[in-house]
């Protein structure tokens, strides 16, 4: 087997893919309204380990957002685990929504977690019934609605029971590891390691 075959074995079998998706997708929006007294999110859970990349709030400029956000991700006990303030402004825009990069965070599978924004500017909704349209990743499972009635950055601890509704606000995308190795796709790879150490030894 020549060298470059043996590389290409190994590469094969030990390598995984990122994918970077953003929790929800605005088509259309629904109806707008001053967001400015409410910190305004969703409770959802990962259907997998999901590692957060950024943080999102709703933008109706589509990248003029017209003042800073602040966004975070709670436990559902209230707890803070990460928040970050979206600069206002042009920034880094996924559609509907202008987002800031944060240190990865690590949500576990079946876990439910908080997302929310306080944003005094225009916020909308998903699936709340207030028209609008978009879809959701299918990796995530939104639960409900979540929203706190204070002019600050809040843990959004109330609920109108739009199941798999969201106020926004802010949502967060996120990475995944795609495709994880087989135990046969790691003994693929050591079978190729032994080879290449093989080649070299009889060369030297």
């Amino acid at each position: 087997m020549a060298l470059s075959s043996v590389k290409l074995l190994v590469l094969a079998a030990i390598s995984v893919s990122l994918t970077h998706a953003s929790v929800i997708t605005i088509t259309t929006p629904g109806e707008e309204y001053n967001g400015g007294i409410y910190t305004l999110g969703y409770e959802f859970s990962p259907m997998i380990d999901i590692s957060v990349t950024s943080l999102e709030v709703y933008d109706s400029g589509m990248g003029v957002l017209p003042t800073s956000a602040t966004v975070g991700i709670w436990d559902t006990s209230g707890d803070l685990l990460a928040s970050a303030t979206v600069p206002a402004g042009a920034g880094a825009v996924d559609g509907y929504f202008s987002s800031v990069s944060i240190s990865p965070l690590i949500l576990t599978a079946g876990v439910d977690y908080v997302v929310g924004a306080y944003l005094n500017a225009n916020a909308t909704s998903y699936n709340a019934n207030q028209g609008g349209s978009g879809s959701v990743d299918p990796n995530i499972t939104i639960i409900e609605d979540r929203f706190i009635a204070v002019s600050s950055f809040a843990f959004p601890d109330s609920t109108d029971n739009d199941v798999g509704g969201a106020w926004l606000g802010g949502s967060f995308a996120y990475d995944q590891v795609s495709a994880v190795p087989e135990p046969g796709a790691f003994l693929l790879a050591a079978t190729g390691l032994v080879a290449l150490l093989a080649l070299r030894l009889r060369r030297a």
